[in-house]
């Protein structure tokens, strides 16, 4: 009897070790399809189950990597990401549940995570050993590390002088605990309209109501004939035309629906010449309706998502138009939004003078010719990617949507106000430098400015006097003085 309860103890155990790595491997796939149609916070809860149950699995690490690189706590990936380099494959079998090493991409993924987190001497850390681990054909992706390396460079550079903004949450009812994000906003401010994320995609639309509150939102998602896959992307000028955008990794085409009657109708689908067999999302109206900005993957551009633009005229929209070498790159170029002035066109893209991800750029059209794009600084440009930015008010405030840890929870619209960077002048000096311990307090000089006027109030050397002439760049509305070291530093300070 005894060692008959011992066999079936030994048989229930190993139907037991059966069934959990079936249920195991079934917890897998299933987080594999998640991740394939984009459902990192479901693909996220079932890889967190496989990390519980075996945290040195390396692949499940990366795995849980790039679902928080894809979610909102993207800071959250780096604790992963540092145990998936720990196991590295050159061989690596993605969708594989015998799979147990992470891929090279991972020091690739980490180095975003490091940057987004500002660690950017991290980053280039990172990005240097996936430049290592490639092969020499390898042309792409090594060109694409050492763009990455620059990023961090350049993001060093503009965080020591930020823009002075400030953010204000839109708060309930239109701010929750989900993802409200895609947020269009007409010039004039009355109107609204973003999208909430969770199954599937639901838009709202607001209205503000005299000098101090927005509308109850309005789901707009029946009226306009939403399959809950559909994505608010821009308003027209005047607020009667709304662009949407659906589609996957894959492919992706622009959608419109008009409001007449203060009722939104069905959406209609862009023809053709605009939605390619290739992928299509970004794009935006001119201030009359009658051009379509909008960016595309289709072939022949620069590379990636290129900016094109078409033409309304006699009931047909013109056969899209590459905006050109000085807009587009061999990176991403999407989002773009043309201001009411008809002239200053603003974007997102992974190229140019770019300080992380995707930022926000902006270029004039100078007599048919678009002008070099300016990044529009930090914090409108961050190291991570910036692509929800609707400004309005000349570029002095906007409309943008963020994770905030004092916020709902998801991605929550803030507006933000953007105070003008001041003015530099150059003023040529000249005078006579005395030592520290025969220090002179010249008399103040006044330099005229249309704004105000610079008091130059002492002139400092070290060791013997000598008849100088220096040029100086003051801020407007600063004081200077010269202090001594191996070589005359100008400081400015702001005065009282």
């Amino acid at each position: 009897m005894k060692n008959l309860l011992i066999i079936i103890l030994i048989i229930n155990a190993f139907l037991n070790i059966c069934y959990s790595q079936s249920n195991i491997k079934s917890k897998f796939i299933d987080a594999e399809f998640d991740f394939l149609y984009e459902e990192y916070d479901k693909a996220l809860s079932k890889y967190l189950y496989l990390y519980n149950r075996d945290s040195l699995n390396a692949n499940v690490c990366y795995r849980i990597g790039l679902c928080y690189l894809n979610l909102p706590e993207k800071t959250k990936a780096i604790p992963f990401l540092e145990k998936a380099i720990q196991k590295i494959t050159d061989d690596y079998r993605e969708g594989s549940y015998s799979e147990i090493n992470a891929p090279v991409d991972a020091f690739l993924y980490l180095g975003h995570a490091y940057r987004i987190d500002n660690r950017f001497d991290k980053a280039i850390e990172s990005f240097n050993k996936y430049k290592i681990n490639l092969k020499v054909e390898d042309v792409y992706d090594i060109e694409l590390a050492e763009h990455e390396i620059e990023k961090c460079r350049n993001a060093k550079k503009y965080l020591i002088s930020p823009l002075t903004v400030g953010f204000k949450n839109l708060k309930l009812p239109i701010n929750d605990e989900l993802n409200n994000s895609w947020v269009c906003i007409t010039p004039d401010e009355k109107n609204l309209v973003y999208t909430t994320s969770k199954a599937k995609d639901v838009i709202f639309y607001c209205e503000w109501i005299g000098d101090t509150r927005w509308s109850a939102p309005i789901n707009i998602s029946f009226s306009i004939k939403s399959t809950g896959f559909f994505k608010s992307v821009n308003l027209s000028h005047n607020g009667n035309n709304l662009l949407l955008y659906t589609g996957d990794n894959e492919s992706g085409d622009i959608y419109i629906c008009e409001k007449k009657n203060n009722k939104w109708q069905p959406m209609k689908e862009f023809p053709k010449a605009i939605n390619s067999k290739y992928k299509e999302s970004g794009a935006c109206l001119s201030p009359d309706g009658n051009k379509l900005y909008f960016s595309s993957a289709r072939p022949g551009g620069s590379g990636g998502f290129d900016l094109y633009i078409s033409t309304f005229s006699k009931g047909t929209w013109s056969a899209p138009v590459n905006l050109g070498p000085t807009i587009n790159t061999k990176y991403n170029e999407d989002m773009p939004y043309l201001m009411p002035d008809n002239i200053t066109l603003y974007f997102s893209s992974e190229g140019h003078d770019n300080l992380g991800g995707y930022d926000i750029f902006y270029s004039k059209k100078i007599d048919e010719e678009w002008s070099t794009p300016l990044n529009a600084g930090y914090p409108i440009s961050t190291p991570g990617d910036d692509i929800y930015f609707k400004p309005i008010k000349n570029g002095e405030a906007a409309y943008v949507v963020k994770y905030d840890t004092s916020g709902y929870g998801g991605l929550d619209i803030f507006s933000m106000t953007i105070a003008p960077p001041k003015k530099v002048y150059t003023v040529e000096m000249q005078g006579l430098l005395a030592n520290n311990e025969d220090s002179v307090v010249y008399e103040k000089k006044q330099l005229f400015s249309s704004d105000s006027t610079i008091e130059i109030q002492k002139l400092i050397a070290k060791a013997d006097s000598q008849n100088v002439k220096e040029k100086l760049s003051l801020p407007v509305d600063s004081a200077i003085k010269i202090t001594s070291d191996s070589t005359y530093l100008a400081q400015t300070q702001e005065k009282a």
